[in-house]
């Protein structure tokens, strides 16, 4: 029986997170690096960071370890691309969720519960959760602060409808920040979020983001 890997590097998986294709991703979203890939996010969500190997992503996936490591390098590599992967896939429906909500304050609130849901049932999300050492890693990390926030600004300027001025970008980025920040509380301790009541939900957060944005609670 192969032996468990018990953590993954995540200073490295974290590193240049939100940049560019690494490993296995040069393929593109062919039906292969698809079922790779859903492999890696399935066992991420399901065990952790703990308890699972390169060989239990081949198997889940139905191809041969030699070609898995060929597009994908090592644990860490493959564990980079199915967050990156996932991250892009979350950014998307985040943005398709809230395409028609006005004014942009309401905008940023829906968005903000959209994206905390998501998370929740994200690889990411439930290695926050249910892996405390790996949590602390990546919450001690400037990588993901870093790459999450960076990832949200630029979001903001697409919404906010082109090319920001220099200290408006700053203010978003600022922003965004104080939004990874209040996504990751509610993440660990999601007290009225975790509720069934949306409503109730949404006037919390409301309560909390307008005045970031500089409106009223």
């Amino acid at each position: 029986m192969p032996r468990r890997a018990t953590t993954i590097a995540l200073d490295l998986v974290l590193a240049g997170l939100l940049d560019g294709d690494g490993p296995g991703e040069s393929h593109g979203g062919d039906d292969l690096n698809a079922a790779v890939l859903a492999a890696t996010s399935a066992l991420l969500s399901e065990r952790g960071a703990r308890g699972w190997t390169v060989e239990d992503v081949a198997v889940r996936a139905g191809v041969g370890r030699a070609t898995l490591y060929r597009r994908f390098g090592d644990r860490d590599q493959l564990v980079a691309a199915a967050i990156r992967h996932d991250t892009r896939l979350f950014f998307a429906a985040v943005a398709e969720s809230v395409a028609s909500v006005e004014p942009f304050e309401e905008k940023v609130v829906a968005g903000f519960l959209t994206g905390l849901r998501l998370a929740r049932g994200s690889p990411l999300g439930a290695l926050i959760v249910g892996d405390p050492a790996a949590a602390w890693s990546m919450l001690s990390s400037g990588s993901l602060l870093e790459g999450a926030s960076r990832a949200l600004a630029e979001r903001y300027e697409v919404l906010a409808g082109g090319c920001l001025a220099r200290a408006e970008r700053e203010r978003a980025g600022v922003m965004a920040e104080a939004l990874i920040r209040l996504g990751l509380s509610f993440l660990l301790l999601p007290g009225i979020t975790g509720d069934t009541g949306q409503d109730r939900a949404y006037d919390h957060v409301a309560r909390i983001i307008r005045p970031l944005l500089g409106g009223r609670s």
